[in-house]
């Protein structure tokens, strides 16, 4: 009977991808000379059970499904785990127990995505982190494992078991907290009168200038934003703040209601309040105030200690608070993709190309790509950059489609430039197909030059606008 058991559970490992290694333990533990023969035989009995009845790798792959919303309001990564019963092949009441052990197994895995995808500042997820070696996915594991989970749940349809998970946004930011004091801004000569205060409220609402971009843009939230002068100095960042501070309650709280007593045990009752003038990073999460308003804070050391201890709300949108991740999620192999793509753009220094991540994307922008005037024909002179491009699509691996969006520069041919945007977006992908990227991966479309980033000004500026936008996106 012991060898039976071991059979069926390295059989149901190699479908479920349970680590054998630890069913084993669970096994040789409860047979183990010491244990009273009954608790071998009820631990044999529930691996029988579970095993029996949980599904096989292949059916378990779009039987669990997570929904998972970034609260920044109230710093909580929130998950909600479904495992749909009929596509597990799973009946009640006989398999709500191996049902329930059978979600809690897969949670790591499925959190661990929804993990990876919070921006931890202006330029890097916590993917981003990882592939660069800044963490350990055995870190975000951990956290996973430290989280709040409820007790599993039946939907009112009787038709799937749920799962509701949460972690606080501060245990994720600890991760990266890794100075050990607090250093203090340079201070630039000022003739500026201020007073103490006791806090600083920024309100950062609506769609702000992006600095250094021709767009305005809502602020997203991160763990670790910077904020800037519209001098464009550095005011505040993380390691400005105490490290003890930092790691428990972060640099920032987030917020979107002008009231200031709503955050009065971060800000006290007589906060700096101060209107953004603008955003700037890839992703758009460092607000830009006066110069003036800073000087108001770097003017006093009572000021300057409110940066040290993270006396610091930013308001936003309340739907830039609420990040719905969509599903399915990228995994950590994306992100690894993403850094090799990235560092292979710098080693070829392929000129006018733009690389910037989205939750589950990654945007390649080519600019100033060179056709022939008023044609979708790519002149011949482009022919390496678009050799280096193709290699660089086909390092995100076989699982993804490309979105090529065509942009042209000239405003006073509105029609006429909508449909030559669409021609030179079909004329890249046959351009990518030839060098070995199935046109069945590709999608195309065109917007003329009802997208620029920049003014149409002057040639410098009509070349940023005359661009190709490849999109990634994982299957």
């Amino acid at each position: 009977m012991g060898v039976s058991c071991l059979t069926r559970a390295a059989s149901f490992s190699n479908q479920c991808r349970f680590p054998f290694g630890a069913l084993l333990l669970v096994w040789t533990r409860a047979s183990a000379p010491h244990v009273v023969r009954s608790s071998a035989r009820r631990s044999i009995l529930f691996l029988f059970v579970l095993f029996s009845h949980a599904p096989s790798g292949a059916q378990t792959q779009d039987a669990v499904h997570t929904d998972a919303v970034q609260d920044w309001k109230n710093g909580t990564i929130n998950a909600q785990l479904t495992l749909d019963l009929a596509r597990a092949r799973m009946r009640l009441p006989a398999d709500r127990t191996a049902a329930s052990q059978f979600l809690r197994y897969k949670a790591p895995a499925q959190l661990k995505d929804v993990y990876l995808s919070v921006l931890v500042d202006s330029q890097n997820r916590v993917g981003d982190c990882l592939a660069h070696e800044k963490i350990r996915l055995a870190d975000i594991t951990a956290l996973v494992d430290a989280g709040h989970h409820a007790v599993t749940t039946l939907s009112p349809s009787v038709r799937s078991l749920q799962l509701s998970h949460q972690t606080p946004l501060t245990a994720l930011a600890r991760l990266f907290v890794t100075h050990e004091t607090a250093y203090v801004p340079a201070i630039p000569p000022t003739s500026a009168v201020s007073r103490p205060y006791t806090g600083i409220l920024i309100d950062a609402r609506g769609s702000l200038p992006v600095h250094g971009e021709y767009v305005s843009e809502p602020l997203s939230a991160c763990l670790f934003p910077k904020i800037w002068s519209t001098d464009m100095d550095l005011i505040y960042e993380k390691n400005m703040v105490h490290p003890d501070r930092a790691k428990a309650w972060g640099v920032v709280r987030y917020g979107s209601v002008w009231d200031e007593k709503t955050y009065r045990d971060r800000i006290g009752t007589m906060p700096l309040k101060i209107i953004a003038r603008g955003v700037f990073g890839q992703q758009r999460t460092d607000p830009i105030i006066a110069s003036k308003d800073a000087a108001q804070i770097l003017a006093r050391p009572e000021n300057l200690r409110l940066l040290a201890e993270g006396n610091v709300i930013i308001l936003c949108d309340e739907a830039a608070l609420r990040v719905h991740v969509p599903y399915p999620l990228v995994d950590e192999h994306f992100y690894f993709a993403y850094h090799d793509v990235k560092r292979f753009l710098t080693d070829e220094r392929s000129p006018g190309v733009g690389v910037r991540s989205g939750i589950n994307t990654l945007k390649i922008t080519v600019y100033d790509v060179r056709f022939v005037a008023n044609s979708p024909e790519i002149l011949a002179s482009e022919k390496d950059r678009v050799d280096v491009i193709a290699t660089a699509l086909k390092k995100m691996g076989p699982y993804t489609r490309f979105l090529i969006e065509g942009h042209t520069a000239d405003l006073h041919r509105p029609q006429e430039e909508a449909a030559l945007s669409v021609a030179r977006a079909q004329r890249m992908a046959q351009e990518l197909s030839r060098r070995g990227i199935e046109m069945t991966r590709i999608t195309t479309a065109g917007h003329g030059a009802t997208k620029p980033i920049a003014p149409s000004d002057t040639h410098a500026n009509k070349a940023k606008n005359r661009r190709v936008e490849i999109t990634i996106l994982r299957d």
